[in-house]
């Protein structure tokens, strides 16, 4: 272990296992006299990840793509979606997960609901059980990846002639009206609130109106599908910015911290907006600076933010309108209040644009870039912050947090994560075409010429070509050709 001094010396930890896998002292799930924790992978019980890819990539069909799945298992934790040129589209989540009796899961959401233990490993991932009682051991049912795991067969999956989604919720709604339901729980809930972004998506794709994304005929062409990736509508601005401003042009003060807060250069700001998270978008700073005033879960429920509750029947249309004030005070004026203040003490307009807060450093040039939070902004064009934890490349400053504000630091809005890899395709008679973009770009080195290039591209909202067949390759006036000899054998 590197010391402070950055001398190495040898540190032995003493390490204690169970049948279950190593025994763990996390915070809120700790190790006491009275309750030990064990924790036992499902990962590394997923035996067969790489011979599954290996059969995905020589598949020549969806159905033969399906089989390999339930030859191998499914893959080790992401959803599935692919899309044939005979016109189906396939969704499952046959992602590795505890195969566990009813009783078990039962008893498992029950505590959920009375035990902050179990609640604070359901927040890491993980499910916690009775490891003293043998009703809690995994099944011992055979599958291609190995005993304990759901098997492919009872794993939630759709085929349809439209479409399939999935934005990081549960397998539950992996269309706007279609339902995955009656499988385990441990795979993820049915019948629960889903994300902003979730219905957003959901709206996006279920709009075959002649005035809707896809066009007059309601199918998506390559160019409708790339446009309306990058079109950074969101829902929570769609379904509140315009009964907020109806609120505070009717109530133009409000007094917050003490302080007495005119509203009408916000209420001004907010209602010539557009409601989308573009570059020249002004309003949407002040917008997300008013959302993030709301707890997480306030997106999923009545509450605070939302007048209308969840209704499991109409999952894209619900929670739904804003909220009335509670008493004297009204919590969403106060909210905008707030947003407001931090904006002062950041020495911002409450119009500036957000290309001009939202940036992507990339090795010390900035880039402005759109798109939203997906989480608080429901917005598919989803970007964040977060620490590099896969790459080399230097760390960019993350600035100190305005106060007040959950997002908005000394550097803006810095960007390092969400949109990544985006690719848009159709099948034609003369084979697949497509466009895609990695945002951050090929290399990981920042002296590298092409480090911010994709970068620059994804602000500009151009996309770049797929290099498809052999010809396409051998055309490209960047194409460099490198052969590599093994040693000679006698």
């Amino acid at each position: 272990m590197r010391q402070p001094d950055g001398s190495l010396t040898t540190v032995t930890r003493t390490v204690y296992f169970t049948h279950y896998g190593p025994v763990l002292n996390l915070p809120g799930v700790g190790w006491t006299e009275q309750r030990a924790v064990a924790y036992r992978d499902v990962y590394a019980a997923n035996l067969r990840p790489y011979t599954l890819h290996l059969a995905l990539g020589r598949a020549r069909s969806l159905d033969a793509f399906k089989q390999a799945h339930a030859e191998h298992g499914g893959p080790s934790a992401v959803n599935t979606i692919a899309a044939s040129d005979d016109g189906r589209a396939w969704y499952a989540d046959a992602s590795a997960a505890p195969d566990l009796a009813p009783d078990v899961i039962a008893d498992w959401l029950g505590r959920l609901q009375t035990d902050a233990a179990s609640r604070a490993a359901d927040a890491r991932g993980a499910i916690l059980l009775d490891g003293s009682r043998s009703r809690s051991e995994w099944s011992r049912e055979p599958d291609p990846r190995g005993p304990g795991l759901v098997p492919f067969a009872r794993a939630p999956q759709l085929e349809r002639r439209d479409y399939v989604f999935n934005a990081n919720d549960s397998a539950w709604m992996p269309h706007a009206t279609a339902r995955l339901a009656g499988f385990s729980a441990v795979l993820g809930r049915e019948r629960t609130a889903r994300s902003l972004r979730t219905r957003m998506n959901a709206r996006l794709l279920a709009d075959t109106s002649p005035t809707g994304p896809a066009g007059a005929d309601g199918k998506f062409s390559l160019d409708e599908l790339a446009e309306v990736a990058f079109d950074n509508r969101g829902l929570a601005s769609e379904l509140l910015r315009r009964p907020l401003v109806e609120r505070c042009t009717a109530r133009s003060q409000v007094r917050v911290e003490d302080v007495t807060v005119d509203l009408a250069p916000a209420c001004r700001a907010l209602a010539g907006w557009g409601g989308r998270l573009n570059l020249d978008s002004r309003g949407a700073v002040l917008w997300r600076e008013f959302i993030t005033r709301f707890e997480p879960r306030d997106q999923f429920r009545a509450g605070p933010l939302f007048a209308e509750d969840f209704d499991p029947e109409r999952p894209v249309d619900t929670p739904r309108g804003l909220a009335p004030a509670r008493g004297e005070r009204d919590q969403i004026l106060e909210a905008l209040a707030q947003a407001v203040r931090v904006m002062e003490r950041a020495g911002l307009p409450v119009d500036v644009p957000l290309g001009q807060v939202q940036r992507a450093n990339r090795g010390g040039r900035k880039v402005a870039v759109h798109g939203g939070h997906g989480f608080w902004e429901g917005v598919p064009n989803f970007v964040n912050f977060r620490p590099h934890a896969t790459t080399l490349e230097p760390e960019p400053p993350a600035g100190r947090l305005v106060a007040g504000s959950r997002l908005l630091t000394s550097e803006g809005y810095p960007i390092t994560g969400g949109t990544s890899f985006i690719m848009v395709l159709e099948f034609t008679d003369r084979g697949p075409r497509a466009r895609a973009l990695l945002v951050s770009g090929q290399t990981g080195d920042p002296e590298a010429p092409r480090f911010w290039e994709q970068t620059e591209l994804f602000a500009a909202k151009r996309w770049r070509d797929v290099r498809f067949t052999e010809q396409e390759i051998r055309v490209d006036p960047g194409l460099t050709v490198t052969t590599l000899r093994g040693p000679r054998t006698r």
